[in-house]
């Protein structure tokens, strides 16, 4: 699993629906989950610890059983869709991974200052590597090759 950081709230270039941008805390990579225009507000609030009553109430109550929010899971299921869950400690010590929405769980990390990661295949299959390189610098290296004539053209 690889930690995320939530970095903040843009338009999509896509049908113009808005997406909150996760970036790897030690890698190059970043993702871009969807959310909802109530869900952005709430993620780009800056207030952090209290704008929605929900993730309080559910944090209240995880306490008063004896359990607690260990951090938030973004994974993709079987067909390659976006799946997240809530991991749950329980006051037996056994672990729980509870479904959710994937703004549900961006909130949660975001307001409770819970660890958010990403599995490797997420990240394989939905991530954009940060450092590869660029359309320009494809572009610019594939006119080279062809301006050396045949056989410029390698990986």
């Amino acid at each position: 699993m690889h930690g995320m950081s939530l970095m903040g709230v843009r338009a999509s270039q896509e049908g113009g629906g808005l997406v909150a941008i996760l970036v790897e805390e030690d890698g190059p990579r970043m993702v871009a989950v969807p959310v909802s225009a109530r869900d952005a507000l709430t993620l780009s609030s800056g207030e952090g610890t209290a704008s929605s009553t929900w993730s309080a109430l559910l944090t209240s109550t995880l306490h008063a059983v004896g359990a607690q929010l260990r951090g938030l899971v973004l994974d993709v299921d079987a067909d390659g869709a976006l799946s997240t869950g809530v991991r749950v400690v329980a006051a037996d010590g056994g672990e729980h991974l509870v479904p959710c929405c994937p703004a549900e769980a961006l909130i949660l990390a975001y307001e409770r200052r819970a660890r958010l990661r990403a599995s490797s295949a997420l990240l394989r299959l939905r991530a954009v590597d940060l450092t590869g390189e660029t359309v320009q610098e494809q572009v610019a290296r594939l006119r080279s090759a062809l301006d050396a004539g045949p056989g410029g053209l390698g990986p």
